[in-house]
């Protein structure tokens, strides 16, 4: 729950960063993007913990779990983005 948690966070707030009101036609792309991004970053952090770092170890379940919330993360941002009272 926590490593959905906190890419799920890296990724609205990756959203919030990128968006503006002229990319409404890339939506796509950036979501994929922010996707692959948490992914491979999530990915990366895993491996680092599993050769390089002492006391830790990469787990399969944790990968998942960062993928997992990256996507939620962009999922719920269109959401997310209508309650923060901001004018953007």
């Amino acid at each position: 729950m926590v490593h959905i948690g906190i890419y799920l966070m890296v990724s609205v707030t990756l959203c919030f960063a990128i968006y503006t009101n002229e990319q409404k036609n890339n939506q796509l792309k950036i979501n994929v993007l922010v996707v692959l991004f948490g992914v491979f970053y999530g990915g990366f952090m895993e491996i680092l913990q599993h050769y390089i770092f002492i006391n830790r170890s990469g787990n399969w379940y944790d990968f998942f779990a960062n993928a997992i919330g990256a996507t939620i993360g962009v999922i719920i941002y269109p959401f997310v983005i209508k309650l923060l009272p901001l004018k953007r």
